[in-house]
């Protein structure tokens, strides 16, 4: 079974850690290492052969439907 290894890109864009993978195919393999996007890159690789790159989304702000404004603590809809 082929492995893979999957590079945790940190903040810095060095690797901060590696994770090895065995799976039948590359398919497998990028289906794994895609669900180690938790706020880092990830380089998905076959010995020196690059194999695929997922990016982490970086956080957005959640865009309301309505403008909102905070009264004491608490958010309340000006919509109304």
């Amino acid at each position: 079974m082929p492995q893979y290894r999957a590079y945790i890109i940190g903040n810095d864009g060095h690797v901060s850690r590696r994770v090895e993978l065995l799976c039948p195919n590359d398919t497998t393999a990028k289906h794994r290492a895609k669900q180690l996007v938790e706020g880092h890159d990830v380089e998905l690789w076959q010995l020196d052969d690059l194999v695929a790159v997922f990016r982490h989304e970086p956080h957005r702000p959640i865009k309301r439907p309505h403008p909102v404004r905070e009264i004491h603590g608490h958010e309340t809809s000006l919509a109304s």
